[in-house]
């Protein structure tokens, strides 16, 4: 056995609450890991979306249905183009 190495005798509910601390603990640095990013506003400038649909084939390609039109993004959302009523 290595001279640095020691060992601690526990009990089974001192474990258990020492588990539930930790738990606590990597949830609390996920919840805050989560929040340093920031959100960027990329919809179109149709006022509210209402709804919106991704091609499946393209996930580039975005309809937003807007409560001023519908709108096409063919780059992710990148920049957007009123689709023209029929």
């Amino acid at each position: 056995m290595s001279e640095g190495a020691r060992f601690v005798a526990m009990s089974r509910s001192s474990v258990a609450r020492a588990l539930v601390a930790v738990g606590m603990l990597a949830a609390s640095a996920a919840r805050l890991l989560a929040q340093t990013g920031h959100w960027v506003n990329i919809s179109p400038e149709g006022g509210t979306i209402l709804a919106l649909a991704v091609d499946p084939l393209s996930q580039s390609t975005i309809d937003a249905g807007c409560s001023d039109g519908i709108f096409k993004s063919v780059n992710g959302g990148s920049s957007w183009t009123p689709m023209k009523s029929a």
